[in-house]
Formats: C-alpha cells, sequence, structure tokens
C-alpha cells in the first residue's frame, strides 16, 4: 500500500533497512495542481499579420507559410506557402522570453532553427542555426546546410575524390612508366593531373582528351603549360571542356606531364566518370 506523505506539497522518501544489505526505497514526487503532470499542449495557430513582439506566453505555436509575410518581426527567413513553421515560448518571469522558430517540411535538408531572447524589454538578434545537415555519397561526398534566405539547401562541402579518366585520352596516344590522367573536384574547384601521356611529332596540336564531364568544366577557356623533356610545352582547355589540347615540343619519345586547377559554375556531376584513383581522403 503507498504510503500517506507527510507533506503533499513536498518531495518525500521512505527508507526500509530490515535488510540493512538490501535496503528499500520508496519516493513521493508531488504533482501539479488537479494531480497533473503538465507537458506539451496543442500548438497555438498564429494569427496572420501577427507581430512576434507580442508572443510571450509561454506555450507551442505554429503558422503558415503563406501568412508568413504578413508578420513583423518574425524572423528573416524565405518561407514558401507550403512550409509549416513551429514556435515555442519560454517565458521566466515577466521580463524574460525565448522565442526558438523551426522552419520545417518534408524534406531531409529545409529544416532551421532561429532563437532570439528577451530582457526587459530589449529583444536579441534572431540567431540562426542549421537544425539539419544532409550528408550524401551518390556521386562523391557531399554535405550540406540549410540556407534559409533563398530556402534551399547549400553545399558547404564536397570531393569527388581522384579519378581516373586515362580511358578518355584520343586514340592512338598511350601513357608511359605508369602515367594517367586524373581529375578531382573539391567545391568548386577542379584539379586536372596528367603524367607520362606520350603525344605525336613535335610542334604540332594534340587532342589529348575531348569531352570533359559535367560537373568538371571550367568556366571559361584555360590555357596553362606542361613540361616535355625538361621544356614548356603549351596546352590549351576549350571554354566547355569539349577539348583538351597540347602544342608537343619533343618527339614521341618524352612523355607531357602537368598539373593546373580551375574554377568551374557547373551543376556537382550525378555520375563519377573513369575509376577512383584511391580512398577520398578524411580531410
Amino acid at each position: 500500500m503507498p504510503r500517506v506523505p507527510d507533506n503533499p506539497a513536498l518531495a518525500q522518501v521512505w527508507v526500509d533497512n530490515t535488510d540493512p544489505l538490501n535496503p528499500k526505497f520508496e519516493f513521493y514526487i508531488p504533482r501539479g495542481a488537479k494531480g497533473e503532470t503538465g507537458g506539451i499542449t496543442s500548438p497555438i495557430q498564429i494569427a496572420n499579420g501577427t507581430d512576434f513582439n507580442n508572443i510571450t506566453t509561454s506555450g507551442l505555436y505554429w503558422s503558415l507559410g503563406s501568412d508568413y509575410a504578413s508578420f513583423t518581426n518574425a524572423p528573416p527567413l524565405n518561407i514558401p506557402g507550403g512550409v509549416a513553421l513551429s514556435v515555442m515560448v519560454i517565458a521566466r518571469g515577466s521580463t524574460i522570453f525565448d522565442q526558438h522558430v523551426t522552419l520545417t517540411n518534408t524534406s531531409t535538408i529545409a529544416k532551421v532553427k532561429m532563437e532570439r531572447t528577451q530582457i526587459s524589454g530589449s529583444w536579441s538578434p534572431w540567431r540562426f542555426t542549421p537544425s539539419s545537415t544532409f550528408l550524401d555519397d551518390a556521386a562523391g561526398r557531399r554535405a550540406f546546410y540549410y540556407d534559409p534566405i533563398n530556402n534551399r539547401s547549400q553545399i558547404y562541402n564536397g570531393d569527388t575524390g581522384r579519378r581516373n579518366i586515362s580511358d578518355m585520352v584520343t586514340a592512338g596516344t598511350t601513357f608511359t612508366g605508369g602515367g594517367k590522367l586524373t581529375i578531382r573536384r573539391e567545391g568548386s574547384m577542379v584539379d586536372i593531373y596528367c603524367v607520362g601521356w606520350m603525344p605525336g611529332a613535335a610542334g604540332t596540336v594534340h587532342l589529348l582528351a575531348s569531352g570533359l564531364p559535367v560537373g568538371f568544366r571550367p568556366s571559361n577557356s584555360r590555357t596553362f603549360w606542361a613540361a616535355q623533356n625538361a621544356s614548356p610545352a603549351l596546352c590549351t582547355m576549350s571554354f566547355d571542356g569539349s577539348t583538351l589540347a597540347v602544342i608537343s615540343n619533343a618527339a614521341t619519345t618524352h612523355p607531357v606531364g602537368f598539373s593546373f586547377s580551375y574554377s568551374t559554375t557547373d551543376p556537382w556531376p550525378t555520375v563519377l566518370p573513369g575509376s577512383a584513383d584511391g580512398a577520398i581522403p578524411a580531410i
């Protein structure tokens, strides 16, 4: 039979030492009015045209994205009509208030949390915290955060790893001494590395590769220098990456090597070219 506390408003513990080696404890925890434990209640819809400075009663609230443009002093978010907004308010006395705003929809990446505090009538700025990071390894490795201003996911780190695309070189040319042609994209930067490529006759233009895949093309045409027989050899790349050519300066017995980087505005590749040339580094 449950024990009766000395004072129902206070917590109490009883200890039974009948067996000193195995004492028994019984606890009494007071409940709120009417015996209710309190907790989460159904949220209240925020009315169109509400000033967020006036939402100061502790509780849960929600809003339709279509009403968001009518609010004042709300978080600076670009919210489409089909996205819901959840708000939690914690009032600590009559002078300190916390507002926690969460934007969410069915997307795994479109989530964001905004918070601010009022102390003695003065509100702090809204503080932005990405509440969801989306990781994708379908084509290399990418990490996203949610961009609340443009209502989209934003890649903040991406790496395809180095890919061996030696099979893309022009027919009739070869690699020597373990040579290869590789490509790698990190964020918006692409690096191409070539070693041991054997072009044709000296003084003529030789097509190294054509048709760089989408996701790796330069944002404009590029000119750079390779090395052949201890001397420079001019290289060119078209603006769309459709051709990568080298003007050789020596006979076919001397291989060409180079490495250069450039920026790209291409979308992230959906399929990676060639084969993996080592693992994606954990840095």
